[in-house]
């Protein structure tokens, strides 16, 4: 089982999102940019929690009660 989140990257440096993006892309199971928000939902395995991610420490970070 996967679960879904919509991370926010706005209002943060080209280095913190280029980090949280790497991170995002490495570890989640599919993603979907919406750049035009700053904006990334991506589902991740159960065993990640992006929310504890130190890459992620300036995203907002929103779990998603829904299923693709």
């Amino acid at each position: 089982m996967a679960k879904l989140y919509t991370i926010t990257l706005n209002g943060v440096t080209e280095d913190t999102y280029n980090k949280a993006t790497d991170y995002i892309q490495a570890n989640s199971l599919r993603l979907n940019y919406r750049p035009a928000a700053s904006t990334i939902d991506a589902e991740f395995p159960d065993d990640i929690d992006p929310a504890k991610a130190p890459e992620l420490a300036d995203a907002v970070i929103r779990e998603v009660h829904q299923t693709l």
